[in-house]
């Protein structure tokens, strides 16, 4: 009797052994799963994620520059090459009044006798290339010719000065036709073509920055 209450404590001991194991193991293989099933999630999760580029984060700062004034010949030529390049370009006409030439005269005599009368003694005194006007706004002056450049202008002023002769310069103007130029906006790639452009073909225009509102 004694005997089969040992064995029944025994065999009792053993299941309940056995159904820890039992226990020990579904933790484990659970635990297995568990891991085993976050990291493909995790990974396909980084997989998925659209990561901005870089470029888009840096704000677009267009860059445009204005031509003072150009000649139509030049302004035909810039033009097309800028529209080669696929540049923008927008051009836009002005008259200037532009020095032509400086006049050297002597003011207007109070009568045209005097004029005269003036004219004859400075051809007594050597002096050439003049005349007497003798009608229009400027009747009774006399002129002293037309000088290109301003510091030859200044030399022939200076000789009448000299013989204590009152004269004076007056500059010619003449109207032309300027084309101000626009170019941009351009972005980075553009502004590093158009500048080459610039450098390489039109290297006598001058351009400056300019605001691209």
């Amino acid at each position: 009797m004694k005997f089969f209450i040992v064995l029944l404590i025994t065999l009792n001991a053993l299941a309940f052994y056995l159904y820890q194991q039992e226990i020990v193991d579904v933790v484990e293989k659970k635990e297995v799963v568990t891991h085993s099933s976050e990291q493909p999630l995790l990974q396909l999760a980084s997989e998925h994620i659209d990561l901005p580029e870089l470029g888009s984060l840096v704000e677009f700062i267009p860059y445009c520059y204005e031509i003072g004034g150009v000649k139509k010949t030049l302004l035909d030529r810039l033009v097309a090459r800028m529209n080669e390049a696929e540049l923008s370009i927008q051009s836009d006409l002005q008259k200037r009044d532009e020095i032509e030439n400086y006049w050297v005269y002597i003011p207007a005599q109070e009568t045209l006798n005097q004029a005269r009368a003036l004219y004859e003694e400075m051809v007594r005194m050597g002096v050439k290339d003049l005349y007497v006007i003798e009608a229009g706004k400027n009747k009774n002056s006399i002129s002293l010719g037309l000088y290109n450049q301003h510091a030859a202008a200044l030399d022939r002023l200076a000789w009448f000065t000299a013989k204590n002769i009152t004269a004076s310069i007056a500059p010619r103007y003449k109207v032309r036709n300027i084309y101000r130029v626009d170019i941009g906006p351009l972005s980075a790639l553009q502004n590093e073509k158009m500048l080459e452009i610039m450098e390489d073909q039109f290297s006598s225009i001058e351009y400056e920055n300019s605001s691209c509102i």
